[in-house]
């Protein structure tokens, strides 16, 4: 019998509507360089090929590079390829046209011989907005999902193993408390790192959040090895959630903002990442324990089953799919954030390009409605479809919640 994937997903509450916004979302977050941009998707250049899908620059030394400087003064529209596939708009959101600043939407501009069609104006060093919403969706998304993905790893992972542990009042072995205290250190030399150098490479953070996994595993793999010790952690977790959120996220922002000077999407997405992971451990904790109390989890631990079974096959998923609405909502929180943070001056650098940056700049000149209509409603999109998605999701748990206490 053949599923069709699309009445399924009507099935659980997903409209038309938010099908098509989903989409819209992934392809502009994984195709922005085949929507618009200046410089080919794909080419043949003097029996050379080269792809500018992921990269916006060209890497090796071939003669692309060499005729580009030479011959064509960096226009890639000037030379003359064996092959080439084009974006379907040619709008570079990155190119500077100061002669063409503040200009207004549906505007047809000529610039080295080439006609373009500012569909959403120009902003205060002329650059396009069309082709800046765009690439403002991108940014946004994966600067959400990369913070989302972070505030799981750092608290979601520790969190329903602990919370688990202390639910059915396991003790922790000596050797594990030292795992998790070796964890805990190279967490905040990482921090400490950021804090003082102003910035972090990406292998190096990938390393660190590599070592604090396998650090956490062991802590898990030797949690019986040697002598136990009693230690109420999900107490801890409590007071931590407490004192943590009685300070507003913004000011937590505001003060990592001027220690760091040119911080980068990763870097945003990682900080915004830790200070949501907060909110991550609380929910999670407490989903842990309610999964915890449930009666068939009661009954595999009277039979006997391992505590890394019953978590992989049991409490992660349940627990992870419990969290699915709040995550759907925090993207939408993230998106807010960030898009507050740069229209104040603050998060990623200038050159870096974000909705909320418009916003920003749209200060300096009341007059140009464009440049608060169009970014205000891409941030509008998101949210909307995040907080709509998050909406569905809650109120199909809801309904498997009821059905479950029915039956």
């Amino acid at each position: 019998m053949k599923i069709n994937f699309f009445n399924s997903i009507r099935s659980r509450g997903f409209n038309n509507s938010i099908i098509f916004s989903v989409i819209v979302l992934f392809v502009c977050s994984f195709f922005a360089r085949c929507i618009t941009g200046s410089r080919p998707i794909l080419c043949k250049y003097k029996s050379e090929y080269y792809s500018f899908f992921f990269a916006s620059s060209i890497k090796n030394k071939g003669l692309l590079k060499q005729d580009l400087q030479l011959i064509a003064n960096n226009n890639f529209h000037k030379l003359d390829y064996d092959f080439v596939i084009w974006p379907v708009f040619s709008n570079d959101p990155y190119e500077l046209n100061l002669s063409h600043a503040w200009t207004k939407p549906f505007t047809i501009i000529e610039k080295d011989g080439l006609k373009k069609n500012l569909y959403f104006g120009s902003n205060d060093v002329g650059r396009d907005i069309f082709s800046g919403c765009i690439y403002g969706l991108q940014n946004g998304m994966i600067l959400s999902l990369f913070a989302i993905f972070i505030s799981l790893l750092f608290g979601f992972i520790p969190t329903v193993i602990l919370s688990y542990l202390h639910s059915i009042d396991r003790k922790y072995s000596l050797i594990s408390w030292i795992f998790i205290f070796l964890a805990a250190l190279v967490f905040a030399y990482t921090l400490a790192f950021i804090l003082e150098f102003k910035t972090i490479s990406a292998p190096a953070l990938i390393y660190c959040v590599c070592i604090i996994l396998l650090l956490n595993f062991l802590a898990f793999r030797y949690r019986n090895k040697g002598r136990n010790l009693n230690f109420t952690f999900d107490r801890f977790i409590l007071y931590f959630l407490i004192l943590f959120q009685s300070i507003p996220l913004l000011i937590y922002f505001l003060v990592l903002s001027q220690i760091i000077i040119k911080p980068n999407i990763i870097m945003i997405g990682f900080m915004i990442g830790i200070l949501y992971a907060p909110i991550i451990m609380k929910y999670t904790r407490y989903f842990t324990w309610n999964r915890s109390q449930e009666n068939f989890i009661q009954s595999k631990i009277a039979l006997g089953f391992s505590d890394s079974n019953i978590l992989r096959t049991c409490i992660i998923p349940n627990v992870l799919k419990d969290l699915f609405p709040i995550l759907a909502f925090g993207i939408c929180n993230i998106v807010l954030l960030e898009a507050s943070l740069r229209f104040l001056g603050l998060g990623m650098a200038i050159e870096e390009i974000s909705l909320g940056a418009f916003l920003h700049q749209s200060r300096s000149f009341p007059q140009a409605w464009w440049l608060i209509i169009f970014p205000g409603l891409c941030i509008y999109f998101i949210t909307y479809t995040f907080y709509r998605i998050g909406e569905i999701l809650s109120q199909d748990l809801n309904l498997q919640s009821m059905n479950s206490i029915e039956n």
